[in-house]
């Protein structure tokens, strides 16, 4: 008889919901429909809007952290109980390490919080999940201390490179991680580790493939038409997006290149494109509905997103939105940068040095020169890819198996603890 799964998993997030986490919401959905009930736990509330986008109408609600109202008679009752559960170090220990990690700053409002922790307890959970590797992952660690049910997290890209909290310690005390490239799998390994090889597991940026419809053909004619879609923030390179059309403009290239996003260099971009003369074959659409996103790509020559590593080190994870692109059967552009290499594969679009405009233009020409049947070819041998190792039905299964795993040897160890000792069995009757 197989082992019973857990029925009910805990997701901890720093904010939830955010337009920003597809990947979880899809994660998500695919654990309830295989059984699995999932509490949300965030930390921060969010824009009212957020919660009233249709399309996360059948996620569950979140219980955020900060608006805990209990009387203070059930928040000390819940504390007493998590004392018996955890021990008074153990306890204490929780306690301190939420203060060392600027949680909290007394003992009243850590018992408050840890209250939660025991409505998790109460609840069933079997399992506690933390997206991204910073407060998230943190919150997750205190709460298994503190109820002793075990934890796991995954960590996408700037809470690795960028702002690692406490990052070690995590991995020591996690049962498993998850993060989203061999790329960023052997970073953790070789800056925080080599002991963790066994327990930092990888698992691809999630998307539902049945919402990606493929283009029906390659758009063909003498336009070299670009999409790209993302923050404007350095690390995604758009700068140099912008240098490499204007070498598309000194070549004679007819083009167009629209940039969907907003972010903090804006600015930036613009000025660039008035100082290249840029105007009338460079657009900013800023962030636009999802439902016109579709018809973009489906005119697109090729989708480029030049991603860099930033000068603070700051970096992207494995952009979703190059997933979704070759989900839509559109050929992409990219840097060979931060493990690309594993999604942008040959048969499915070029990679270039990173920050060389020269390069990324001579790649989106040879692109366009292939002519409209070999990019076909190149959009379908993406979405191939999307459908055999990214759908999100496929990732979360696997991440309910790692979860399944833990629960099975925990059950295991629980019945050995509980067996009887074994009676003395006589070695012969008389």
């Amino acid at each position: 008889m197989p082992e019973p799964q857990p029925t009910k998993i805990a997701y901890v997030m720093r904010s939830y919901p955010v337009l920003y986490q597809a990947t979880v919401f899809n994660e998500i959905r695919v654990l309830q429909q295989k059984g699995y009930r999932i509490e949300v736990f965030s930390l921060l509330e969010v824009n009212p809007d957020e919660l009233r986008r249709d399309s996360i109408s059948d996620l569950p609600k979140a219980t955020y952290c900060w608006q805990n109202r209990k009387p203070m008679a059930e928040v000390i009752q819940a504390n007493l109980a998590l004392l018996t559960i955890a021990g008074p170090a153990r306890y204490w220990a929780a306690y301190k390490f939420a203060q060392e990690a600027a949680l909290l700053t007394n003992l009243k409002s850590f018992m408050r919080f840890a209250a939660w922790a025991y409505d998790l307890k109460q609840k069933g959970v079997a399992h506690l999940h933390a997206h991204w590797a910073t407060e998230a992952a943190t919150v997750a660690m205190i709460f298994s201390w503190l109820t002793g049910l075990p934890f796991s997290f995954t960590a996408h890209a700037y809470d690795i490179f960028f702002q690692p909290q406490f990052l070690q310690r995590k991995l020591a005390e996690a049962s498993f991680a998850v993060t989203v490239s061999a790329y960023n799998r052997q970073y953790m390994l070789d800056h925080y580790g080599a002991e963790f090889e066994r327990k930092i597991q990888v698992i691809y940026p999630l998307i539902d493939i049945k919402q990606f419809a493929p283009r029906p053909a390659a758009p063909g004619g003498d336009l070299l038409s670009i999409v790209s879609i993302g923050r404007l923030t350095e690390y995604k390179g758009f700068i140099y997006l912008v240098e490499a059309c204007q070498v598309l403009q000194q070549r004679g290239v007819k083009f167009l290149c629209q940039i969907v996003g907003e972010g903090e260099d804006r600015a930036e971009l613009e000025a660039a494109i008035v100082r290249y003369n840029l105007q009338d074959s460079v657009k900013l659409l800023g962030s636009i509905p999802h439902k016109e996103v579709p018809p973009l790509l489906e005119q697109a020559t090729l989708f480029a997103l030049p991603c860099i590593i930033a000068s603070n080190g700051d970096r992207d994870g494995m952009p979703l939105v190059l997933i979704e692109a070759m989900a839509r059967q559109v050929p992409v552009v990219s840097s060979d940068v931060i493990g690309l290499s594993e999604l942008v594969r040959p048969e499915v679009g070029l990679l270039v040095p990173p920050a060389n405009p020269e390069m990324l233009a001579e790649a989106m020409v040879r692109l366009a020169e292939a002519g409209s049947e070999r990019q076909q070819a190149m959009g379908q041998a993406g979405r191939q890819i999307v459908e055999r190792e990214l759908d999100a039905v496929l990732g979360a299964t696997r991440l309910a198996a790692l979860i399944q795993e833990i629960g099975n040897e925990r059950r295991q160890v629980s019945a050995r603890r509980n067996a009887p000792e074994a009676s003395q069995t006589p070695s012969s009757i008389v």
